[in-house]
């Protein structure tokens, strides 16, 4: 009876921790990779332009990661594009 009972904890903890990895990896791929292309590429252009041009990536980028801050992002992003 309990052999049977630590075998049951054993495969019930091998199914949460593969289920675990596939929540981390699926953040990964949905969230974490497309977020970097997105801040390499703004950050590419900064660095191949000049003057204006540079100061209006430079301002992306800050929106970029204000925006991707939960909640209080949007709501600074709204303020901001009022005043």
């Amino acid at each position: 009876m309990k052999r049977e009972a630590s075998m049951d904890n054993i495969i019930l903890l091998a199914f949460l921790l593969l289920f675990g990895t596939l929540i981390v990896l699926a953040f990964i791929v949905n969230v974490w990779i497309p977020y970097l292309n997105e801040r390499n590429y703004i950050k590419m252009e900064i660095r191949r332009s000049v003057g204006r041009e540079r100061a209006h990536w430079k301002r992306i980028l800050k929106e970029f990661y204000i925006s991707h801050i939960p909640i209080i992002g949007r709501i600074i992003l709204k303020y901001t594009e009022k005043h």
